[in-house]
């Protein structure tokens, strides 16, 4: 979306990203904090939910005119749900399991993530190809593009943004349509993170952490 709906170049992108890092790393600890003051549940409730509305953003500001006012606060407060999650949500799976499982907590912790990773690049895929097929025929409808137009878009469409059409217009339409289909798995991943905050609100029992017992 940045390089080829944007004009970003490879390095921009890449330094555009960053405050997520940054915030990622910086809040982490501070998550870890929170979760000793008010409980497991509660930040395992919290943290999802700010990155729910970090996502809801990026997409709310998807056409933003600069990077400032379009990437930069969803990529911010993403990254400040996400710090405030990420260990409290290790700590939490690590200390459900017996101490002999610990190694195997640690490995379904992991393998959920990886195929969490995989599902969430097939489906959200899907969702935007649907998303910008939908928008850019809308399009096309809406300006009474001719038999000529549409074919020429049609050999483009499956390239999406790194389509190469002559018409400006027809081009812009193919960038709007896919800008249109970020923003919706922008909003898809909002609402799959405040679906995580519910489920952690309604799963997760105790403010802390499960205490071992005294060895006696």
């Amino acid at each position: 979306d940045m390089i080829q709906a944007h004009g970003y170049s490879a390095t921009e992108a890449a330094i555009a990203t960053l405050p997520l890092l940054a915030c990622l790393v910086a809040f982490a600890r501070l998550g870890t904090s929170l979760m000793g003051r008010i409980g497991r549940r509660a930040i395992l409730c919290i943290g999802p939910a700010i990155a729910g509305l970090g996502c809801a953003l990026l997409g709310l500001f998807e056409g933003g005119a600069t990077y400032w006012t379009s990437f930069f606060p969803g990529l911010v407060v993403v990254g400040f749900g996400m710090g405030l999650t990420v260990a409290p949500l290790t700590a939490t799976v690590m200390s459900s399991a017996d101490p002999r499982y610990i190694g195997s907590a640690s490995g379904i912790n992991s393998a959920v993530s990886r195929m969490a990773g995989l599902l969430a690049i097939a489906g959200l895929g899907a969702l935007l190809w649907y998303s910008f097929n939908a928008k850019l025929d809308a399009t096309l409808d809406a300006t009474h593009a001719t038999s000529a137009q549409r074919a020429a878009v049609a050999i483009e469409r499956p390239k999406m943004t790194a389509a190469t059409i002559a018409d400006p217009k027809l081009h812009a339409a193919i960038l709007s349509a896919y800008r249109g289909g970020f923003a919706d798995i922008a909003y898809a991943c909002g609402v799959l993170a405040l679906l995580g905050a519910s489920i952690g609100g309604l799963t997760i029992e105790g403010r802390g952490l499960r205490r071992r017992p005294e060895p006696h």
